[in-house]
């Protein structure tokens, strides 16, 4: 569950990065988005939490990272696996005007062929 939600605006937002820079202009505090890990079994569930400013600040920080090795509507890889460092590699992939492709993080070292099969589309 999550509390992002499109606030009314003079305008509708343009996109899913203006939403979450909305969001975290709004309520800074506000639950974004929550991810669920089982470190020790079944048992051991805990939730870690993304406040809507932590996220748009790392998304922002991520985005100045990828503007230095990509352009404006290039593709930016996220390999990350799932949890909350992935919302924020593709939040930040958006923020710098990239077309976010996710793929899970290579398994079978640097040369997985996944990851090379992914690179090459």
């Amino acid at each position: 569950m999550t509390d992002l939600v499109a606030h009314r605006r003079s305008a509708p937002p343009k996109s899913i990065v203006d939403v979450l820079r909305d969001n975290a202009e709004r309520d800074p505090d506000a639950r974004a988005f929550g991810f669920l890990t089982y470190p020790g079994g079944a048992e051991d569930g805990t939730v870690g939490w993304l406040t809507t400013a932590e996220l748009h600040g790392r998304a922002r920080a991520i985005a100045a990272a990828v503007g230095e090795h990509a352009a404006h509507g290039d593709r930016v890889l996220v390999l990350l696996p799932p949890g909350l460092d992935f919302l924020a590699g593709l939040a930040g992939a958006l923020y710098a005007g990239g077309v976010a492709v996710a793929c899970p993080p290579p398994v079978a070292g640097p040369r997985d062929p996944r990851t090379e099969r992914a690179v090459q589309i």
